[in-house]
């Protein structure tokens, strides 16, 4: 069917190309009962020339919408970039429930953050209760609850992020600084790669409030 007969439109902040090449369930993350959803663009610009920024919209917001535009300036969270070329939210997903609170979290990919070396990559997971107890709407990812940082130059952790499952979290290493598309035809080879799983263990972290599980906002 058309497209026109979407129930919803949603509308992003930078009108190029790319804007929305990343879209994905973000789970319930406030634990109301109604799925909500989370948008990537990857060259947005408010941390830095492409440092790039994801959008969370509650399914409560939807709900509640008279609208059937959504304005993503208006989304309930905003996650953005926090380096110049980060490109985060090129790759983003719902993580499930990692530390089982009844509150589903985030994974947002940064693959040319370059903490580690040239386009190491990066990835954030954000939790549930994180946002629950947050009085901002919008986050730096340098303030997210864990990263996990590329092991060398060139590895592009980060470029597809997705939850495994059972507590894991997969984190997809390409070998290639470029996009797989323009890597393959740069090389003219098979494209290697490399998974890594994050498992539920976890270090010790201080607990701020902003870090400590809360029960579900009521809305």
């Amino acid at each position: 069917g058309s497209l026109a007969l979407a129930d919803f439109v949603l509308m992003g902040e930078a009108r190029h190309p790319f804007w929305g090449l990343s879209v994905s369930t973000a789970g319930d993350v406030d634990g109301d009962g109604l799925d909500d959803l989370f948008v990537g663009d990857y060259l947005n610009s408010d941390g830095g020339s492409d440092a790039g920024k994801s959008y969370l919209v509650l399914g409560s917001t939807l709900a509640a919408s008279t609208s059937s535009t959504i304005d993503l300036s208006n989304a309930d969270f905003t996650f953005i970039g926090e380096t110049s070329s980060d490109s985060a939210g090129y790759s983003i997903s719902a993580a499930g429930d990692v530390d089982g609170d009844g509150l589903d979290d985030l994974l947002i990919g940064a693959y040319s953050n370059d903490d580690a070396g040239t386009n190491a990559g990066k990835a954030y997971l954000i939790l549930g209760s994180t946002l629950a107890a947050s009085t901002a709407t919008t986050l730096d990812l340098s303030d997210a609850d864990f990263s996990f940082i590329g092991e060398n130059g060139g590895d592009s952790a980060g470029y597809s992020v997705s939850t495994a499952g059972d507590g894991l979290l997969a984190l997809a290493r390409t070998l290639c600084s470029r996009p797989l598309a323009r890597c393959c035809r740069h090389s003219g080879q098979g494209h290697r790669g490399r998974i890594g799983a994050a498992g539920q263990a976890r270090p010790e972290r201080s607990a701020s409030p902003a870090r400590r599980a809360v029960a579900p906002r009521t809305r």
